[in-house]
């Protein structure tokens, strides 16, 4: 048995010894990091150019917000709109909700304040906030606004977790549709039809 024994301690040193025993060794490193550098590439969908975080600097209405987005330098001519962020200033983005459309400011008794309600939920909500923006086909609208979903929390969530969708849930905004950016739109109409049938927000409006 001893005899076995040192024969075999022989064989792996002979082994040890060998090219072919460490191209072997090579090659199996070789695949283990390959292996975990396509984990890490595939990991993160949200790393996607579609997704990017942002922080949420100010609401100017239910669907429409200014933010930092990550990636953005800092602004070397500040201006008085430019936000503070670790010593340095950056300038916000103007971002518009696709596919939702919040009761105007205005007209207050055509709505009856859901604008400001809305305004109000989006503040409470939304302002100063990390969150995900999500982009569609059209980057922009002819204002200028960047078009965007936002959520909440990641991407990999229920679409029912998107802040657009939560608001035509609750009956704070109502369906707009602006091909191409449609990814969302069948989500949409079926969140907005049962707002409709149980009467919330502004579905609760006669004039509505």
């Amino acid at each position: 048995m001893i005899k076995r024994l040192r024969e075999k301690i022989k064989e792996a040193l002979r082994r040890l010894k060998s090219r072919d025993f460490w191209r072997a060794v090579l090659r199996a490193l070789f695949g283990a990091w390959v292996a975990a550098l396509s984990l890490v590439c595939v990991e993160p969908a949200l790393s996607s150019p579609l997704y990017s975080l942002a922080i949420i600097t100010r609401v100017i209405d239910g669907d429409t917000v200014d933010a930092v987005v990550s990636g953005d330098l800092p602004v070397l001519d500040v201006l008085s709109k430019d936000v503070e962020m670790g010593g340095d200033f950056y300038r916000p983005r103007r971002l518009r909700l696709i596919g939702i459309d919040c009761a105007p400011l205005r007209n207050v008794w055509i709505t009856h304040g859901y604008g400001r309600v809305a305004a109000a939920v989006a503040s409470d909500d939304l302002l100063g906030r990390q969150v995900w923006l999500e982009w569609d086909i059209e980057p922009l609208d002819s204002y200028g606004r960047e078009l965007v979903y936002v959520w909440q929390a990641s991407p990999d969530v229920m679409i029912e977790e998107m802040y657009n969708s939560k608001l035509l849930i609750s009956g704070m905004a109502v369906v707009s549709r602006y091909p191409p950016n449609v990814r969302y739109s069948s989500f949409f109409s079926s969140f907005q039809r049962q707002a409709k049938m149980d009467e919330r927000g502004v579905w609760g409006l006669e004039r509505w």
